[in-house]
């Protein structure tokens, strides 16, 4: 019987390649993001709806105390690709990724922040690259050439 799991799938395959489709997971750390979720939301499902790979969405709450939690926990119920983590207080971004990368289960994770400044429209440029070996971590941060 053939596996259909992505998350057992080599990481460099891509869909259509024998391989199957990839699981991909965003890791979005938040603190005080209420006003750009649902947005931010909104324009990673169209991007993703565009491409072969499956993916995951895990929000971690670095404790929000503007009502983002609450967003959060709209989108989970509406959608089971939406994951939550809440973080009892604010231990700082990199404690966030931390724990997202804890909890993620894609082949690739791309981190991203969610205040709307890195642009969504960029995911399946970071997607079409073959990887080889492993687990691979993208940040949509861009790199600043001199």
């Amino acid at each position: 019987m053939a596996n259909s799991d992505p998350r057992t799938q080599a990481a460099g395959s891509a869909a259509g390649e024998g391989g199957g489709p990839r699981l991909v997971s965003f890791v979005l750390p938040v603190l005080d993001e209420q006003a750009t979720l649902e947005e931010l939301y909104e324009k990673i499902v169209e991007v993703m709806a565009t491409v072969p790979d499956d993916y995951e969405l895990l929000f971690v709450d670095d404790g929000s105390t503007d009502g983002s939690f609450e967003v959060l926990r709209q989108l989970h119920q509406r959608d089971p690709k939406v994951r939550v983590i809440r973080l009892r207080r604010n231990f700082g971004k990199s404690a966030a990724y931390s724990a997202g990368f804890d909890h993620a289960r894609g082949d690739i994770v791309i981190t991203m922040d969610t205040d709307l400044q890195d642009d969504p429209t960029e995911i399946p440029l970071f997607l079409k690259k073959r990887f080889l070996f492993g687990r691979i971590f993208l940040n949509m941060r861009p790199v600043l050439k001199l």
